[in-house]
């Protein structure tokens, strides 16, 4: 028997997708495991490339996904969808089909909803709806409802809950009354394959900027905090007139409002806006920069600090952030989210990096944790016991 282990993550959507990327690596190297691996198929192609020994299902997600999920949500739709022996989305009679008896969703994803047999592991990054329902992308629109939804749903049912952070597991035992036993500490897994590290090294980041300069690799989210960021580095500049600031990342809507706010304080000649760039590309930055921000109200994690320790490079990151994570003498985390203590803070990283306090190269002591891969093995050896038995429901 098999995991099917479910990516969902382009690689647009950022740190979403390096997770994924990391835990599947992870997993490719466990020897104990037999896993395939079901993808979207408009990134299977990407994952071709990434995982060129992968077993992949690729599967859809469309507009009758969703009214499968609706039906299967409601007892006389599920009741109907049963009298007609459609009672298994397509996406799960795949995964029947690849003898698979557990499902292990890497992300947030909706499909979760749907599955009526299989037992399932869920993935919890944070629950930012609960915590900051300040901004519009977490709770307008009915982001709240969806987000809150799917998570009392799906949590209650799972076998495991794999979280990010002790602090996540907190928050998911308090908010959905979820046994602490089930839930499982992964950490934020940086997993970088040999052939990136190499296109890493052979990349300089002179077309974008020559100056020594601070970057935040961000999408462009109110709850990224840019304008708090732009506040604090109008002030720096007093300090160090020749620095810049680089900013990447797509548009999610605040994009225009961080431009204006730049014409505003007058910094347009020192802050890049460089727009969404391959994963390669920010690694490179992130290394030969002076500094990495990160002042996101969204945590208690984030890869590019880890990415920044990774690479020896200092950060200066937003007190949301789970302070065992990133334990170590490269990261600092602000205590207030003010312009004054980010502005200090900022000083502080700078001048670390100008006398070489800080300047050591090390990988991040975070990676998915041993007890995932013994709880798979134990859900196995459970499932072992009545999977080949032929069993039915008597109501079946």
């Amino acid at each position: 028997m098999k995991v099917g282990v479910v990516l969902s993550a382009s690689a647009k959507s950022g740190g979403a997708h390096r997770y994924e990327v990391s835990v599947l690596r992870i997993l490719e190297r466990a020897q104990q495991l037999d896993f395939v691996a079901f993808i979207p198929k408009t990134i299977a192609r990407d994952y071709e490339r990434l995982f060129p020994n992968l077993s992949m299902v690729p599967y859809s997600f469309n507009k009758l996904t969703f009214l499968g999920l609706w039906m299967r949500s409601s007892f006389f739709g599920f009741a109907l969808l049963r009298f007609l022996r459609l009672q298994h989305s397509g996406f799960e009679r795949s995964a029947i089909d690849q003898d698979c008896f557990l499902l292990y969703f890497l992300s947030p994803n909706p499909v979760a909803l749907g599955i009526v047999d299989l037992p399932i592991v869920t993935t919890v990054w944070d629950l930012g709806h609960r915590k900051i329902p300040i901004y519009p992308e977490i709770s307008g629109s009915h982001h709240f409802k969806e987000r809150e939804h799917y998570f009392a749903t799906v949590l209650p049912k799972s076998v495991r809950v794999v979280v990010d952070s002790a602090l996540t597991r907190e928050d998911v035992i308090n908010y959905y009354l979820i046994d602490r036993d089930k839930v499982i500490v992964g950490g934020m897994p940086l997993e970088l394959s040999a052939q990136e590290i190499s296109r890493v090294a052979r990349i300089t980041v002179s077309a974008i900027t020559e100056s020594p300069y601070i970057i935040y690799p961000a999408h462009f989210w109110p709850h990224k905090r840019h304008i708090l960021l732009l506040n604090a580095f109008a002030k720096v500049l007093l300090k160090y007139p020749a620095l810049k600031l680089v900013l990447t990342g797509g548009d999610k809507g605040n994009i225009s409002r961080v431009r204006r706010h730049i014409l505003d304080l007058r910094i347009g000649d020192r802050v890049i806006l460089a727009g969404f760039l391959e994963y390669e590309q920010v690694l490179a930055l992130v290394r030969d920069a002076e500094l990495l921000v990160f002042p996101s109200d969204l945590g208690p994690t984030n890869l590019p600090p880890l990415e920044a320790m990774y690479f020896g490079t200092p950060c200066v990151i937003s007190n949301v952030h789970d302070q065992v994570i990133y334990n170590s003498p490269l990261a600092s985390i602000v205590p207030e989210q003010t312009v004054d203590c980010w502005y200090d803070y900022m000083l502080r990283g700078l001048n670390a990096k100008a006398t070489g306090t800080q300047g050591v190269l090390t990988s991040p002591e975070n990676v998915l944790t041993e007890a995932l891969l013994d709880a798979l093995s134990e859900i196995q050896a459970t499932a072992d016991e009545w999977s080949n038995s032929g069993y039915r429901r008597i109501d079946d």
